[in-house]
């Protein structure tokens, strides 16, 4: 029973620890939007949004 219940304790926990990137992919990037409170394309691409 101890095992059926850390298994998905470990699965879970291991995903909220995942984080955006701290840099900006280039390889075939259309779009990147950081969601830090606008909807700016940060690639430089110009495919900038409308937050609503």
């Amino acid at each position: 029973m101890k095992k059926l219940l850390l298994l998905p304790l470990l699965f879970i926990s291991f995903i909220s620890f995942s984080q955006v990137p701290n840099y900006v992919p280039t390889d075939s990037l259309v779009g990147w939007w950081g969601f830090n409170g606008n909807a700016n394309d940060e690639s430089g691409n110009g495919n900038d949004g409308t937050v609503n």
